[in-house]
């Protein structure tokens, strides 16, 4: 007679006449019965365990191509063989992060993505899977706009130049006789032409850029003006062997540039020589003193010239004397013109007429007359223009004046 069977539990196994079907893992205990019929009574039942054991899976991952940083997130692709889901880590999430199954780039690197799948009540955990993802650097470019023309004087100015990256753009000058940089900002310093380079070293996700130079051309200003600040000296200056050097003051220019001093003298030699802003007086006559800065691209020159200095060698209250008890007239003078001390000294005094260049023209004693003494003297015939009149002692020089002859 024919045997029917029934599962105990019909989520491990279901049986249909007397095929069984797994339906999942675990025991269900198949019992077999006959119930009879009219000859036989029925049949004690028989039953027996039926174990079924977990699944094995395994997962499909295949190798991820390199990725640049910056590009799109993407889809990871793993399967089971179970058909159940896959899940993913990354190692290193400063290099790439997985939400689900879709990766997202964070930084150049090389990370390691596992595919996991756990199993379930049916499948044993598959064995994990795992694959290299490595970020390459991304490349970046600048943009550096060309350069207008500055001319000397201009106001500092600053440079845009940008980086794809976002990164902050460097710049350097190659001539900084022209132009200086600091941190963005070009200073004009002359005329000239010097090359602005743009610069991006990159960082840990991105390659250096590809340097832009720009040619930066600085015009020459138009030269201005300057102006000497400079105190003149007295006009009269007695010396002796204590005292023969004439120290000038400071001297400086609006534009900054050094100042020099030169000097004439009558008679064109053996008065001073200059050393510096020494004058060092060896005899009497006259010094015109000049102050004077040169010009360059961006200043004219300029100068100043002082009154004409007058030297004489210093011979105590003698020289003031002969200063207070001094005259001498018309001046300007046409032809003749007198020479007339009123002072009780000595007799003896002398005269000399130089002209400007220091030449002697006309020399002589003067006269006593009446408790003074004088003389008339003639320029008749001589060329119009300065004239130097020296009267001095047997010791040494006393006074000058100067004279306009016309």
């Amino acid at each position: 007679m024919a045997v029917s069977y029934t599962s105990s539990n019909t989520a491990v196994a279901t049986v249909s006449g007397n095929t069984v079907t797994i339906v999942g893992a675990g025991t269900t205990i198949i019992t077999a019965s006959q119930a009879g019929n009219a000859n036989y009574n029925a049949a004690p039942n028989v039953t027996q365990n039926l174990v079924v054991n977990k699944a094995n899976q395994t997962i499909t991952f295949a190798a991820l191509a390199p990725k640049t940083f910056g590009d799109a997130p993407f889809d990871l692709t793993a399967t089971a063989s179970s058909g159940l889901p896959v899940s993913y880590t990354s190692s290193n999430t400063a290099v790439a992060t997985v939400s689900g199954n879709t990766v997202t780039i964070v930084g150049a690197g090389t990370t390691t993505i596992t595919a996991s799948q756990a199993g379930n009540a049916n499948y044993n955990a598959a064995p994990n899977v795992t694959q290299d993802l490595v970020v390459n650097k991304a490349d970046q470019t600048i943009t550096f706009a060309a350069l207008p023309a500055k001319t000397v004087g201009d106001a500092p100015f600053d440079l845009t130049a940008t980086a794809s990256s976002g990164l902050a753009v460097s710049y350097t000058s190659s001539n900084t006789a022209v132009a200086t940089v600091s941190g963005n900002t070009v200073t004009i310093v002359g005329a000239g032409t010097t090359i602005i380079t743009a610069s991006q070293v990159g960082n840990a996700n991105y390659n250096a850029a590809p340097n832009v130079t720009q040619n930066l051309v600085v015009n020459a200003a138009a030269p201005q003006n300057q102006t000497i600040t400079f105190e003149c000296p007295p006009t009269v200056f007695a010396f002796n062997s204590n005292n023969n050097q004439l120290v000038l003051g400071a001297a400086t220019s609006s534009s900054g540039l050094p100042v020099t001093f030169s000097i004439t003298t009558v008679p064109a030699s053996g008065v001073a020589t200059l050393s510096g802003n020494v004058i060092s007086v060896q005899a009497a006559g006259t010094i015109t003193l000049k102050a004077n800065v040169a010009g360059n691209a961006t200043f004219n020159p300029a100068e100043i010239t002082c009154d004409v200095i007058e030297v004489g060698l210093a011979t105590a209250l003698l020289e003031v004397e002969i200063a207070e008890g001094t005259q001498v007239y018309p001046n300007p003078v046409q032809g003749y013109f007198t020479v007339r001390v009123e002072t009780a000294l000595p007799e003896g005094l002398h005269y000399q007429v130089y002209d400007a260049l220091g030449h002697l023209v006309e020399s002589g004693g003067l006269e006593k007359r009446n408790g003074h003494q004088e003389k008339l003297i003639d320029l008749r015939g001589k060329s119009a223009g300065l004239y130097f009149l020296q009267i001095s002692t047997e010791t040494g020089f006393s006074l000058v004046r100067r004279l306009i002859k016309q």
